[in-house]
């Protein structure tokens, strides 16, 4: 697992029970109170605090992180947060509002801060899922609808 801070500790809550041998690299010197470190060696999770210089594939496939000391890790998978990024400017040209971790605001309903503009899906949550996603966009379709219905009546 790639992660340090609050976000390590938090990752490594949650994908702990996915592996017998997690090992979380912090890529320099770890940022987490005392407490938690001593969690995650209760668990067993290694830490790696030496600052990654890359990571090796084969085809796609993770093989190897390389460290700036000139070690290597062998790993198979590599979990990590990265960070969100909009695929399109349309919403930001359209003028709406984003979260602080650069999803389209939205309210319940899955309308944004533009009149008529509705989002839904990846773009407008961390909840990364296909049901989730459909949730939300029945949600927005029907409100759309609602919209159009109320704007004609």
């Amino acid at each position: 697992m790639l992660a340090n801070g609050e976000t390590a500790f938090e990752m490594a809550r949650l994908i702990d029970h996915w592996s017998s041998g997690m090992t979380l690299f912090t890529n320099g010197p770890m940022n987490m109170e005392k407490a938690q470190v001593e969690k995650l060696q209760a668990k067993n999770i290694r830490i790696i605090e030496t600052p990654i210089r890359a990571l090796e594939h084969q085809a796609g496939y993770l093989q190897k992180v390389h460290f700036e000391d000139g070690s290597h890790h062998a790993l198979k998978a590599l979990f990590a947060r990265v960070p969100f990024a909009q695929s399109s400017a349309i919403p930001k040209d359209l003028g709406c509002a984003f979260t602080e971790m650069g999803h389209i605001q939205v309210n319940d309903f899955k309308k944004t801060n533009v009149p008529g503009i509705f989002a839904a899906g990846d773009n407008t949550t961390p909840m990364r899922a296909v049901a989730a996603a459909v949730a939300a966009g029945t949600m927005a379709g029907a409100m759309i609808n609602h919209e159009l219905i109320v704007e004609d009546f």
